[in-house]
């Protein structure tokens, strides 16, 4: 399942067992104005995965929201089954647990360095929350914030990216205070995004910064253990994934241009550039500014995506058509319940890199 928030509703599209994609349609979370709109999502483990999807949701109030969508064979609905205790301030960033020993941890944080640690299984349990120490502000900036989390090393260590990297562990009582710092990189910049790794090391963690660089981190030695980069590109990196078919990509979104960077950690120098799908062959130019790729997510040779104009996956897959994805339709109103749906954009590799052949 696949499930993108906009505005104030959830998207969702079905992967059904032949491999094809449909969309099921949306659901509105609430009905309240924009200062509502869902900032963030993250996925749940369920102890019961036959009764549908359980997501956590925040929202640009500050609320925290978690809702359990209906199974593929019923009709989509959303339900609120839990509303969690969090300042009326912007959440920055969201992420869920990825073990099963402690599925139900949540972490976020928000405007003003407050970090939070959620036992989503039991709303009426309240969360820890610790403030971060005093930022180094870039050079040029009057404040500093936390822009990205993760859970890491097997549910036992919290880390969040501004100017450099925290850690703090995670203790049977909550969110510990005694934390270390990672250094950034040696001319000031700002974390924006943090993944796990491609093999889904416990001890490793990958962090894209705003100087366009990819670091990835071994929390063992507390160093940089990997760079990759464009070095055609100074955008910034906004966000960043891991996966691929043989396990060994990164994947990075960049702020301009729709520019996503897939690097081999085999050979990082030897990465390729490609641009998130749009109705032209052009590369996607500036609307408003806003041609930055703000989320990904690898799932096998499938990398998913979102602009602000619009999601979109790349599929390297070996039985990948056109019609595998929900086809285009020609409406004038592309905001309205037929227009939502995908751009075709197809690459071929015979040199090496991929270059685009079609895009309809």
């Amino acid at each position: 399942m696949l499930i993108i928030a906009v505005a104030n509703a959830l998207h969702v599209y079905s992967f059904l067992n032949e491999g094809d994609v449909r969309w099921r349609g949306y659901v509105a979370l609430h009905r309240d104005s924009a200062h509502d709109d869902i900032t963030g999502l993250g996925v749940l483990s369920q102890v019961n995965p036959g009764r549908g999807e359980c997501v956590i949701a925040s929202l640009a109030s500050g609320k925290l929201l978690r809702v359990r969508l209906s199974p593929n064979d019923e009709p989509l609905k959303a339900t609120v089954t839990a509303h969690y205790t969090h300042p009326a301030t912007h959440i920055t960033s969201l992420s869920t647990s990825r073990w099963e020993s402690k599925a139900g941890l949540t972490l976020t944080t928000a405007v003003g360095r407050l970090v939070s640690l959620y036992n989503t299984r039991s709303p009426w349990i309240e969360p820890t929350r610790i403030e971060m120490p005093t930022l180094t502000a870039v050079p040029g900036k009057k404040r500093v914030r936390l822009w990205c989390s993760i859970i890491a090393q097997s549910d036992s260590l919290a880390v969040t990216g501004s100017t450099q990297l925290f850690l703090n562990p995670i203790l049977p009582t909550g969110l510990g205070t005694q934390g270390t710092a990672l250094p950034g990189p040696a001319k000031t910049s700002t974390c924006y995004a943090l993944a796990h790794p491609p093999d889904g090391g416990r001890d490793l963690i990958l962090s894209g910064w705003h100087d366009g660089f990819v670091r990835m981190y071994d929390l063992r030695t507390r160093a940089v253990e990997l760079t990759m980069h464009d070095p055609w590109s100074d955008s910034a990196v906004y966000c960043v994934g891991a996966g691929g078919g043989s396990g060994a990509h990164v994947v990075a979104g960049y702020s301009n241009h729709g520019i996503v960077a897939i690097f081999d950690i085999r050979s990082p120098t030897n990465g390729y550039t490609i641009y998130s799908p749009s109705s032209t062959r052009s590369p996607p130019r500036p609307r408003n500014g806003l041609t930055q790729v703000s989320s990904l997510h690898v799932e096998g040779a499938r990398i998913f995506g979102t602009t602000p104009h619009l999601p979109f996956v790349v599929d390297f897959g070996p039985d990948v058509t056109r019609d595998t994805y929900p086809p285009v339709k020609e409406v004038p109103d592309r905001m309205s319940r037929d227009g939502r749906s995908f751009y075709y954009a197809g690459y071929t590799h015979a040199r090496g890199h991929p270059e685009l052949v079609q895009s309809l």
